[in-house]
């Protein structure tokens, strides 16, 4: 299958050694990476659960995302990696240093149904990349590598999003993981039941570090002509569902200015919502993401709309703002329209700062390659945003075409994975030496 504005057209189906030779930016460090073998990894991981679109489907531990997992894993293997996976089914692939001390890397390998082939996939893939070149060059560490690909970061078969990292660091309760469903009933527990590959030890120390390289999913980089964002943390996240509940009545004999509408209750909200948080600061983010209502009739006026609020902000005090603003809309627009309205929060992800250290050294890295840079929050959540509540951590980011990503035209160039792996191969190296 030809894959849509995929790694420059290439057939996904041609053999690892018809893929193209890609060129190497100007500056030549002593270590560099061999790019082609590099995208020659990404074009064989897209053979599997490739979509009509172009895209990927590789759901968690479903049997295309094991059979991902089972081809890096023989990759990593032929490097001296050696793999395991923790009760949640996280896989770590380790490579052992001077000392037991690790330092990790890694994102995740799982998809959206009709994802695309970078998110998450750039993560591990370059972090093996960055080994097999260290071992090209006869550079021992002095730490263990570790790279890992967490379970179902995706949470588009299972809930919640991010739930191997969550269940690492300890903030959700492996027991509660185990027993969530997809929508055929299947639990986490049951698709965990066939994993091959040896069990990690439970007691294993939390790592030194932890460095996820991953495509920005937003247009700002490549808006600002950068070729590397320099991630100094996570924005914070709140969920809530809304209710709207009005009264049923006739669309043909009630006049517009006697109706208790939820439906214009819930435009008139969202366009205030959509004013005020223009209004807010920069920084603020907040998305209608689902609407429903039972209503089947063409003449009836609907009883109650349901709704869903997705509210972001990288401080906690923007974050708190932002919702009591939320309540004080509801109460106005209600009380104007005659309707009640129910809001319930249902997740809350605290923004989290990234260690001042690793920022630096990724700075630092970017600097001395000679690549375009800048700070950056993250929009997104990400399981490095798990990790830096247990260890350091930070991440690196790279373009990718449009901001575009969970869509089969998710994309990001050969010279923008080239560059985004040479900034993580020396922070790693830089990282190394600071904390040996």
């Amino acid at each position: 299958m030809i894959l849509i504005a995929l790694m420059n057209g290439i057939n996904v189906t041609e053999a690892t050694s018809t893929t193209p030779s890609y060129s190497a930016h100007s500056w030549s460090p002593i270590m560099r990476i061999n790019l082609d073998r590099l995208m020659a990894t990404f074009h064989d991981l897209a053979q599997i659960g490739p979509t009509p679109e172009g895209g990927a489907c590789r759901l968690a531990l479903s049997p295309e995302d094991k059979a991902g997992r089972a081809l890096f894993i023989g990759w990593a293997e032929a490097h001296g990696g050696v793999a395991s996976y923790d009760a949640i089914g996280n896989l770590f692939v380790t490579f052992k240093g001077q000392n037991e001390r690790e330092i990790m890397l890694g994102s995740h390998l799982d998809t959206q149904p009709n994802g695309g082939h970078y998110d998450g996939i750039f993560g591990v893939l370059s972090a093996l990349e960055v080994v097999r070149t260290l071992q090209d060059h006869g550079h021992e560490l002095a730490h263990t590598v570790t790279i890992t690909a967490w379970t179902n970061e995706e949470g588009a078969r299972f809930s919640p999003a991010m739930m191997g990292s969550s269940v690492y660091s300890g903030l959700l309760p492996l027991a509660d993981a185990l027993k969530q469903a997809d929508r055929h009933g299947v639990t986490v527990a049951t698709e965990l039941a066939d994993l091959p590959t040896a069990r990690r030890p439970d007691n294993m120390p939390y790592p030194q570090a932890y460095l996820e390289a991953h495509i920005e999913q937003g247009p700002v980089l490549e808006k600002n002509g950068m070729d590397i964002g320099v991630v100094t943390g996570g924005q914070g996240i709140m969920w809530f569902d809304l209710c709207f509940s009005g009264q049923p009545a006739h669309a043909g004999t009630t006049p517009m200015p006697l109706r208790h509408d939820p439906l214009f209750a819930f435009t008139d909200f969202a366009q205030r919502l959509e004013q005020a948080v223009l209004a807010f600061d920069a920084r603020a983010n907040v998305t209608i993401g689902k609407i429903h209502s039972d209503n089947s009739s063409y003449n009836t006026i609907m009883q109650s709309l349901r709704t869903t609020i997705d509210i972001r902000h990288p401080e906690v005090a923007g974050l708190k703002a932002m919702h009591q603003r939320i309540n004080e809309l509801l109460a106005q627009v209600c009380a104007e329209r005659g309707v009640a309205h129910e809001l319930t929060e249902v997740w809350y992800n605290p923004p989290q700062a990234f260690d001042a250290t690793c920022i630096d050294i990724v700075r630092n890295a970017a600097a001395k390659l000679g690549y375009a840079h800048q700070d950056i929050i993250s929009g997104a959540g990400h399981d490095a945003i798990l990790l830096a509540k247990v260890c350091p951590t930070t991440m690196i980011f790279i373009p990718c075409l449009d901001g575009i990503s969970h869509n089969p035209v998710e994309y990001a160039s050969p010279e923008q994975i080239d560059k985004g792996t040479m900034v993580l191969l020396e922070t790693l190296v830089q990282l190394d030496l600071k904390l040996a």
